[in-house]
């Protein structure tokens, strides 16, 4: 990465904020100083005209490079969300990238451990820790950022979101 390279990411909540910056330090990547991680507060927040408020703060007034936009799909079709966005984004197009997963970010997790799943992912993660780990309560979106510790990023980086994301990472 460049040494001036400022990248700004947006991500639906909370979690996923924190789910992402654990995620970069496992990478090698993190510095705080040429990232930030902003959450939406809410998926509807992310699709308004909210985003390119915060992608004009984030370019001009801060100075960022680019940006990356995490957007759950939750089986919703890709094309209209796609052509929404860039609406949203208007003339911020050319240095956003947008991350869209099909359901939610979670994706990547079960893909990583190999576990299969039929509706959502964070189905087949809360199946797979009440029965195969002995948790009661299962999955909850809070637990999301713990996961970016425990997932494997070698088998990881065989996935298409998640290899647009090591791209979109780069300045160049």
């Amino acid at each position: 990465m460049e040494q001036d390279c400022r990248i700004f990411i947006i991500v639906e909540d909370k979690w996923g904020k924190e789910f992402i910056k654990r995620l970069l330090i496992r990478l090698r990547k993190y510095n705080p100083k040429k990232f930030k991680i902003q959450s939406s507060k809410g998926r509807d927040k992310l699709l308004s005209p909210r985003l390119k408020k915060a992608l004009n703060d984030a370019f001009y007034n801060n100075k960022y490079n680019k940006a990356i936009v995490f957007v759950d799909l939750h089986g919703e079709d890709k094309e209209v969300l796609l052509a929404n966005l860039k609406e949203l984004v208007g003339e911020y197009i050319n240095r956003t990238t947008f991350i869209i997963f099909e359901h939610e970010i979670e994706e990547w997790i079960v893909y990583s451990m190999d576990l299969k799943y039929s509706s959502k992912p964070s189905d087949a993660l809360n199946k797979y820790l009440k029965m195969m780990r002995g948790v009661k309560k299962g999955y909850k979106k809070n637990k999301l950022p713990g996961f970016a510790d425990r997932i494997k990023i070698d088998k990881l980086k065989k996935q298409e979101t998640f290899k647009k994301f090591l791209d979109a990472l780069d300045c160049d």
